[in-house]
């Protein structure tokens, strides 16, 4: 007879330019969880395998969040179709809205809402869509590194789990989570409690407010203009951010502003001190621990 090993740890991954974030933690028989560790490496070289090694992870399952300019998201409309029909249309269809040939294209879409066009009632659908290289080549990684890839999720849509679990987010059902660091910031909309929108913008230098608040107001303005998003009601700040920042923000786009870190008691997050880089591979492990593994 076999027996399956319990599995008592969870690996998640984030990975963002060259580097690799990766954070470990602990479950217990009752579900709640402890970060153990969180480490960041270099994406190529041996220091991810002889991480593996030493904290004897190997052919663990490990859960994998993407992001940058090379994950696309596009808001469209199609005709009214049953759900199990979908995919099927857009696999035809996807390659006239996404700028990757469709042979090179894998894709996901996630349901918005349903419109009135002059044509009729229509689905609103977001797409989410990179080259299968790009995901191939990080999955080949952590497989010759010995762990074992199990779920490739994006950061808009841990952005929006962490959205969820704070007690504010009750009620609030049209807002705008924003990702900073020192290089880049990732604006993740949501409406009615569905991921609406993600844009990714860099920075060249220090963030500036003005350049965040233009392309803030960018973003909505085209989302209300073009898809018919409804207002947004608040911002909630993932990351880095300073109390400067924060003020200028509030003061600039005359909206509720809310800074999110990580160890708010509302996120149960079992640890003192955590490097805001973190954040997505921690959002992805807490859902993860959440849903039950």
């Amino acid at each position: 007879m076999v027996v399956e090993k319990k599995i008592n740890k969870l690996v998640t991954v984030h990975i963002v330019d060259d580097l690799i974030y990766l954070a470990v933690s602990r479950i217990s028989k009752n579900n709640h969880y402890k970060i153990k560790d969180t480490v960041q490496l270099p994406l190529n070289g041996p220091a991810l395998s002889e991480y593996v090694l030493k904290k004897r992870l190997k052919r663990y399952p490990v859960y994998l969040v993407l992001g940058g300019k090379q994950i696309v998201t596009r808001v469209i409309n199609i005709p009214d179709l049953p759900q199990e029909e979908i995919r099927q249309a857009l696999t035809w269809e996807v390659s006239k809205y996404i700028p990757i040939p469709s042979e090179e294209l894998i894709f996901d879409f996630e349901v918005l809402n349903k419109v009135s066009t002059p044509s009729g009632e229509q689905l609103q659908l977001m797409i989410i869509a990179a080259r299968k290289q790009y995901i191939e080549n990080y999955c080949d990684i952590l497989v010759n590194s010995g762990l074992k890839p199990m779920i490739v999720d994006i950061e808009g849509i841990v952005l929006k789990y962490l959205y969820s679990c704070l007690e504010s987010s009750k009620g609030n059902t049209n807002v705008c989570c924003v990702y900073l660091d020192e290089h880049r910031g990732v604006f993740s909309f949501i409406n009615n409690n569905n991921l609406f929108f993600v844009h990714n913008v860099e920075w060249e230098q220090e963030i500036i407010i003005n350049r965040l608040s233009s392309e803030y107001q960018r973003v909505n303005n085209y989302l209300q203009r073009q898809m018919q998003m409804p207002n947004v009601t608040d911002i909630y700040i993932f990351g880095q951010v300073d109390e400067t920042l924060y003020e200028n923000l509030k003061a600039e786009l005359g909206l509720d502003v809310n800074c999110v870190n990580l160890t708010d008691n509302a996120l149960k997050i079992n640890t003192r001190e955590l490097d805001p880089h973190y954040t997505f591979a921690i959002g992805l492990n807490l859902r993860e621990v959440n849903n039950g593994n």
